[in-house]
């Protein structure tokens, strides 16, 4: 083995030890998290006309902007909250071994699916 094959086994393995710490449930919902988000910033975008940005922001690309980055972060914040609330209820029902187990492995795919 060379030193970028042992490079790429030190990332693969501290990715997936991440991984079992967040556990399955805030990786997958992260995942969704960050589609909804994005589509839900691009609706937002062509829901809203161009004169509501002009008279808000008197610029309509930095309206886009703020009003993508701001519909971004707040559905962002709604997952993460979910999947709070998700992984405290698979504790609670001792399942937490299984969730994290599940991260463990899914951490890996994620980078994958982009």
């Amino acid at each position: 083995m060379n030193y970028i094959d042992i490079a790429f086994l030190i990332l693969f393995a501290a990715v997936m030890i991440r991984g079992f710490f967040r556990g399955f449930v805030k990786e997958a919902i992260s995942v969704a998290g960050l589609f909804f988000a994005y589509f839900g910033g691009m609706y937002a975008i062509s829901k809203v006309s161009g004169s509501y940005y002009l008279k808000m922001f008197h610029n309509e690309e930095a309206g886009k902007i703020i009003i993508f980055t701001g519909v971004f972060i707040l559905i962002v914040i709604i997952f993460a909250v979910i999947s709070i609330i998700i992984t405290k209820i698979l504790n609670l029902l001792q399942l937490g071994v299984c969730n994290r187990a599940g991260g463990f492995f899914l951490r890996e795919l994620k980078p994958l699916s982009f």
